[in-house]
C-alpha cells in the first residue's frame, strides 16, 4: 500500500494499493484505500475527494467512525460518464480524511488517473486515447496502445496491424510480456512515406492484440488514419534549343500523393513566337487500324490544361515559329518561357521553363556577297570589252586592285558590325534588359539582373514599374516591391493601396485586405476602425446588431451595444443615444408584436433550401448568440437540439471554454466595465471574476488538469499570454513579447501512460500572424506554420494530435487542419464566407465553427473536410463555438 501522510497528523494514516489507476469513459473501478486510527482515542473521519468532479467518484460514507488502532479498508468508485462527455487524459487527484474533533488533523493520499476512449476487456485488455489519427507524408504520428493482462497466468501479447503497408509501422515492443494484472503501454509509430504511394484521405486500419496462450483469445481496434495532402512536381523541357518548326516536349512528373491539374502557359519577349500544340488528329473515314498516326497542330493561344495523376508523368508536344522572320540577316535566336503551374495555385506560384529557338532570315547572309561578286564580275567585263585595245597587263592589275579593295571593304565592314554593340554600350551582360552602361549609370549591379534581391528584374523596375532597383521596398510600406506584383497585386509606389489610411503591410499583419478599403464591409474604412478602436474584420464589433458604420462615437457608440444603458441593445433600440423611452423600452420588455393587413396580392411560394441531413453529433457546444437582444452564453445539445441560455446580462458574455471535466465554463464579458475573464458552473451558477483587472483579457482556455486558466491580456500594453490559478491568487505572463500573442489553446500531447503538455497561439512577431507551440512556462517555442499568410485561432483536438486553425492562404478565412507538429496543413472549409473560431469535438471526428457564410451561424464540419451542417440556424448572430 503506499500512503502520503501530513506530518501534523500523527494520528491518522490513509493509504492506498497504488497511485496510478488507468479507465476508460463510461466504466467504474474500485480503489482500495486503508484508514488507520493510530490514536488512543476514538476518531470521526471526514472522507473528501479533490481535483476530479463529485459525480465521479462514490465512497460508502462521508464519515468514518475509527476506535483506537482500528484499521479500515475503505472501497472508493470510480464512475465515469460514457465518452464522447468526457475527454481522455491524465487527473491527478487526492483522497483527504480529517479527523472532526481536531480538522489540523488530517491526512491525504495522491492518486492519479489515466482516462482512456476506448477499451476492450477479456483476457487482454486493451485502452486506447483516440482512435483516429492525422499525418502528413513523410512525417510520423504516434498510437498508444494500454496492453493490461487479466488472465491469470503470464502472458506474451504480439500486436500486429492490418490495412496499411507494414513498411510505415515501427514499434520498439513489437510484443510484450506481462504476468497477470500487469499493465505496459506499447507505441505504434505510422509514418506514411512522402511519396505518391501514401494517397491522401481517410485510410481504416486495424490493430490486433494475440494472446500467445490462447491466440483464438483476440482483440481487434478499427482506427482510420487521415493522410495529408500534399503537392510536388518537376518538369522539363527538352531540347533547350531547336530550329523553328521542330518538335519540343514539356513533361510534368507528379511527385504529391494527389492526382493535379495544371495549367501550361507559353510566352516570349514581345510575342516574338507563336506556339502550337502537337496533338493526334481524328482518323479519317476509311482509316485502316495500324495505320499511321496523323497529327495536327493546334494554336497555343490560351493556357493548356494538362490533369497528372499521382505518381505518374505526362508530355504536350508543341512547336514554335518566328511570328515575322527577318528580311536580311543571319541566324536569329530567339527566348521563350514555359510556365507550369497547378490550377488551384494563386498567380505567381509554378515552375518557369526555358528554352531557345533558332531561325533564318529570309535572304541568307552570304546573298549580298554573292550579288556584289557578281556585279564586280559584270563590271569586270565592262572594262574589258570597252577597253580593248588598251594594254592588258595595267587593265588586269587596275582591276585586281579594284577587287581587293571591294574585299578589303567587305571585311572591315563584317568586323565592325560584330563589335558595333560593344562601342555603342548596348551589352546586357546579365539579360535584366538594361545595358551595361544603364546599369552603371543607376548604380545598379550589370553582372546580377535582381541587384535589390526583391525578386523583380532591373529593367522590369526602371522601364515598366518605376520602382527603385535598388531598394525591396520602393513605397516603404514593409512589404518588397516582388511580394506587391507578384503575390498580393498592391502597388508598390503606394504605400496605401487601397486609401484606407493603413499602409499594406499594416494591413498584412492585421489581417485586413490591402486591396479593400473596408475589409469587413460594414461601412468604415479599416483605417478608421483602427483608429476608433472597432474591429475591422468584424463588422459589428460589440454585436448590437447595428454594423459598426451606422454607429458614430459617442452616440452610438460602435463598443457598447447598448449606448444609451436604457437595456435595449443599439440595434433594436429605436433612439439608441435616449434612455427616457419608456414606451419603447415597455414594448421592447414585453416583446413587441406587429400585426400587417392582408394584400390581394398572393405571396411567391419559395422552395425551402436543402440542407443535408444532420448526422448524429457528440456532446453539446457552447456559444454565444444574440438571440435574446445581446450576446449571451447558450448551450445546445447535439443530440436533440435543445438549446440553454446559461448567462443573463445586458453586457457581452462571449468566447466560451470548457473545463476538461465539463463541470465549468471560463468566458469573456465586459459586465465590469472592461472585458475580464469569468467563470461558471456548467448551469450558469456560482459566477466568479477572475482576472478583475483595468486591462483588456479574452480567449481563456483551461490547463488540461482544469487547475489554471491561460488567456490574452493587455496589461503589459501589447497582447501577451498569461496564466492564472483558478482562485485568482498566481498570475504569470509566459510569452513577455514586444508583438502581440493571442488565441492561446492549452492541451496534452502524448500517451496514456504520460505526455507532454503545450500552449499553442497565435503571434506576429515573424512580421505576420503564425501559429507557435511552447510550454506552459513559455519556454521551447516553436513557430508550427510558417507561412507568408496570418494563421490565428489555434484549436487543439482532444487527443493532441491535430490542430485546427484560421488561415487566410487560399485568398479568404478558411478553417485549416495540420498535425501536432506543423505538418499536413489541409484546409477542411474552403469556402468564399470567413471560417471562424475552430471547436474539436469529443471523438475528434468534427470541427466546429462560426462563418458568415448567410448570417453568422455554428457550422460543423468532419475532420477530412467532408460533410458540413448548418448547427444552429437561427436568424440571430452564432459565434465562438466550444465544444464538450
Amino acid at each position: 500500500m503506499l500512503g502520503n501522510q501530513d506530518e501534523n497528523s500523527p494520528r491518522i494514516v490513509l493509504s492506498a494499493e497504488q497511485s496510478e489507476y488507468s479507465i476508460a469513459a463510461g466504466s467504474s473501478m474500485n480503489i482500495l484505500l486503508r484508514l488507520s486510527n493510530q490514536s488512543e482515542n476514538p476518531e470521526y473521519l471526514e472522507l473528501g475527494i479533490r481535483g476530479i468532479p463529485a459525480n465521479w467518484t462514490r465512497l460508502p460514507a462521508p464519515v468514518v467512525q475509527l476506535a483506537p488502532g482500528e484499521e479500515r479498508e475503505i472501497t472508493l468508485t470510480i464512475q465515469l460518464i460514457p465518452p464522447p462527455q468526457i475527454q481522455a487524459g491524465v487527473y491527478p487527484f487526492s483522497v483527504v480524511a480529517v479527523s472532526q474533533a481536531d480538522p489540523s488533523q488530517m491526512a491525504r493520499v495522491k492518486i492519479t488517473l489515466r482516462v482512456a476512449t476506448f477499451e476492450a476487456l477479456g483476457r487482454i485488455g486493451v485502452m486506447m486515447d483516440s482512435i483516429q489519427f492525422s499525418v502528413a507524408p513523410g512525417n510520423s504520428v504516434d498510437v498508444p496502445i494500454l496492453l493490461l493482462n487479466q488472465g491469470l497466468e503470464p502472458d506474451n501479447f504480439r500486436l500486429s496491424v492490418e490495412g496499411i503497408p507494414v513498411n510505415w509501422i515501427t514499434t520498439q515492443t513489437p510484443s510484450a510480456r506481462l504476468e497477470p494484472g500487469e499493465k505496459q503501454e506499447v507505441r505504434l509509430a505510422i509514418k506514411p512515406p512522402r511519396s505518391p504511394g501514401s494517397k491522401a484521405g481517410r485510410n481504416p486500419f486495424k490493430i490486433k492484440i494475440i494472446s500467445q496462450l490462447v491466440p483464438e483469445d483476440a482483440v481487434e481496434v478499427s482506427c482510420i488514419l487521415t493522410i495529408a495532402a500534399y503537392s510536388e512536381y518537376r518538369a522539363g523541357v527538352q531540347p533547350e534549343k531547336v530550329e523553328a518548326g521542330a518538335p519540343i516536349q514539356v513533361t510534368v512528373e507528379n511527385n504529391g500523393n494527389i492526382d493535379q491539374a495544371f495549367d501550361l502557359t507559353w510566352q516570349s519577349p514581345e510575342d516574338a513566337l507563336v506556339f502550337e500544340s502537337i496533338v493526334p488528329a481524328p482518323p479519317a473515314e476509311g482509316t485502316q487500324t495500324g495505320s499511321k498516326p496523323v497529327t495536327q497542330a493546334l494554336p497555343l493561344s490560351e493556357p493548356f490544361p494538362l490533369r497528372v495523376p499521382a505518381g505518374q508523368v505526362e508530355a504536350v508536344s508543341f512547336r514554335a515559329k518566328p511570328a515575322k522572320r527577318a528580311l536580311f540577316g543571319g541566324e536569329t535566336i530567339d527566348a521563350y518561357t514555359v510556365a507550369v503551374k497547378p490550377t488551384d495555385k494563386t498567380e505567381g506560384e509554378g515552375i518557369a521553363l526555358h528554352g531557345q529557338v533558332t531561325s533564318q532570315a529570309q535572304i541568307p547572309p552570304w546573298a549580298p556577297l554573292a550579288l556584289g561578286i557578281i556585279l564586280v564580275g559584270l563590271l569586270c567585263l565592262f572594262i574589258f570589252l570597252a577597253g580593248r585595245g588598251r594594254n592588258q597587263n595595267a587593265s588586269a592589275t587596275g582591276t585586281a586592285e579594284f577587287g581587293t579593295a571591294v574585299a578589303l571593304g567587305a571585311t572591315q565592314t563584317s568586323s565592325a558590325n560584330q563589335t558595333a554593340a560593344a562601342d555603342a554600350g548596348q551589352v546586357d551582360s546579365d539579360g535584366d534588359g538594361l545595358t551595361d552602361d544603364e546599369e552603371t549609370e543607376l548604380g545598379t549591379d550589370p553582372n546580377n539582373p535582381d541587384t535589390d534581391g526583391d525578386e523583380l528584374g532591373d529593367g522590369r523596375e526602371v522601364r515598366e514599374l518605376r520602382t527603385n532597383p535598388l531598394n525591396t521596398d520602393t513605397d516603404g510600406d514593409e512589404l518588397s516591391d516582388g511580394d506587391e506584383v507578384l503575390r498580393r497585386s498592391t502597388d508598390p509606389l503606394n504605400p496605401d493601396t487601397d486609401g484606407d489610411g493603413l499602409a499594406d503591410g499594416d494591413e498584412v499583419r492585421r489581417g485586413t485586405d490591402p486591396l479593400n478599403p473596408d475589409t469587413d464591409r460594414d461601412g468604415l474604412t479599416d483605417g478608421r476602425e483602427v483608429e476608433i478602436g472597432t474591429d475591422p474584420l468584424r463588422p459589428d464589433t460589440d454585436s448590437d446588431e447595428l454594423p459598426d458604420g451606422l454607429e458614430t462615437p459617442p452616440c452610438p457608440n460602435p463598443l457598447d451595444p447598448d449606448s444609451d444603458r436604457d437595456g435595449i441593445i443599439d440595434g433594436r433600440d429605436l433612439d439608441p443615444c435616449d434612455a427616457n423611452n419608456p414606451s419603447l423600452t415597455a414594448t421592447a420588455a414585453a416583446g413587441a408584436t406587429a400585426t400587417l393587413a392582408p394584400t390581394d396580392e398572393q405571396p411567391t411560394e419559395v422552395p425551402p433550401e436543402e440542407t443535408p441531413e444532420p448526422p448524429d453529433l457528440p456532446g453539446a457546444i457552447a456559444f454565444e448568440s444574440n438571440r435574446d437582444g445581446n450576446p449571451e452564453i447558450y448551450v445546445q445539445n447535439a443530440a436533440d437540439g435543445s438549446v440553454t441560455r446559461l448567462t443573463d446580462n445586458a453586457a457581452t458574455d462571449t468566447q466560451p471554454a470548457w473545463s476538461p471535466d465539463g463541470s465549468r465554463i471560463a468566458f469573456t464579458s465586459n459586465r465590469d466595465g472592461n472585458n475580464e475573464i469569468y467563470l461558471m458552473n456548467a448551469d450558469g451558477s456560482n459566477l466568479i471574476n477572475l482576472t478583475n483587472e483595468a486591462s483588456d483579457d479574452q480567449y481563456p482556455t483551461w490547463s488540461p488538469n482544469g487547475q489554471w486558466v491561460a488567456f490574452s491580456s493587455t496589461r503589459d500594453g501589447n497582447w501577451e499570454i498569461y496564466l492564472a490559478s483558478l482562485d485568482g491568487s498566481t498570475l504569470s505572463n509566459i510569452t513577455n513579447s514586444p508583438t502581440d500573442d493571442l488565441y492561446p489553446t492549452w492541451f496534452m500531447s502524448g500517451g496514456l501512460l504520460g505526455g507532454q503538455e503545450r500552449i499553442d497561439f497565435a503571434s506576429n512577431r515573424d512580421g505576420n500572424f503564425e501559429i507557435y507551440g511552447m510550454n506552459p512556462d513559455g519556454s521551447n517555442l516553436t513557430n508550427l506554420t510558417n507561412h507568408p499568410a496570418n494563421d490565428q485561432y489555434p484549436a487543439a483536438s482532444r487527443n493532441g494530435n491535430n490542430i485546427a486553425f484560421v488561415s487566410d492562404r487560399d485568398g479568404n478565412r478558411d478553417i485549416f487542419a495540420m498535425g501536432v507538429d506543423g505538418g499536413g496543413p489541409v484546409n477542411l472549409t474552403n469556402d468564399p464566407a470567413d471560417d471562424l473560431y475552430p471547436s474539436w469535438s469529443p471523438d475528434n471526428s468534427w470541427v466546429a465553427f462560426s462563418s458568415n457564410r448567410g448570417d453568422l451561424e455554428i457550422y460543423v464540419v468532419r475532420a477530412d473536410g467532408t460533410t458540413r451542417v448548418n448547427f444552429t440556424n437561427h436568424p440571430a448572430a452564432e459565434n465562438f463555438p466550444a465544444w464538450r
